[in-house]
């Protein structure tokens, strides 16, 4: 059997993060689909978009995160904030 030419490497959780700090609204959304279960990669699209100024996107990943972990009041909290910067 032959040996593969090419080595499979995967993503720190702060490489993630910083891939969607860099990349485009519409890129870390697809990007966000190959790890829709990393707290970590959507905590950071969350405060990214927020910090962007997209607070709709931003509550959707909040939501993810609150569906992932319902008992986790952090999250709850940075809806709140989310929230009461679009006010």
């Amino acid at each position: 059997m032959k040996e593969p030419t090419r080595r499979t490497r995967f993503l720190t959780h702060e490489e993630a993060q910083r891939l969607f700090v860099e990349l485009p609204e519409h890129l870390a959304e697809m990007a966000a689909l190959a790890l829709p279960y990393d707290r970590d990669v959507l905590s950071a699209l969350a405060h990214f978009t927020a910090q962007s100024g997209n607070r709709e996107l931003a509550l959707k990943y909040v939501k993810e995160l609150c569906e992932l972990d319902p008992e986790d009041t952090e999250y709850v909290q940075m809806a709140k904030q989310i929230e009461g910067h679009a006010r």
